[in-house]
C-alpha cells in the first residue's frame, strides 16, 4: 500500500520500481525535431547579427584602405581625427 500511495503523490514518476526519469524526460527524447526548431529560432538571429557585423567591419576596412590610397597626397588627411 505504501508503493501505491507514493505513486499517487508523484504522478510523473513511473511506479514500476525502476529508476527511470519518467514521462517528462521521455517526451523530450521523443521530440528532437521540436528541440532543434527552438534552437534554430534562437540561434538564427545571433548568427545573422554576428555575420553582418563581420561583413560591415570587412567592408569598412577595405573602403578605408581605398580612401587612403586615393587621397594620399591631400592636405585634408591631416585634419582627420
Amino acid at each position: 500500500s505504501t508503493q501505491h500511495h507514493r505513486c499517487g503523490l508523484v504522478a510523473i514518476w513511473r511506479c514500476s520500481g525502476d529508476r527511470s526519469l519518467g514521462f517528462q524526460a521521455t517526451t523530450v527524447i521523443i521530440m528532437p525535431g521540436a528541440v532543434l526548431i527552438v534552437l534554430a529560432l534562437i540561434g538564427f538571429p545571433v548568427v545573422v547579427g554576428l555575420s553582418t557585423a563581420g561583413l560591415a567591419a570587412l567592408i569598412g576596412f577595405f573602403l578605408q584602405k581605398d580612401a587612403d590610397k586615393r587621397h594620399a597626397g591631400s592636405e585634408l588627411i591631416d585634419t582627420n581625427i
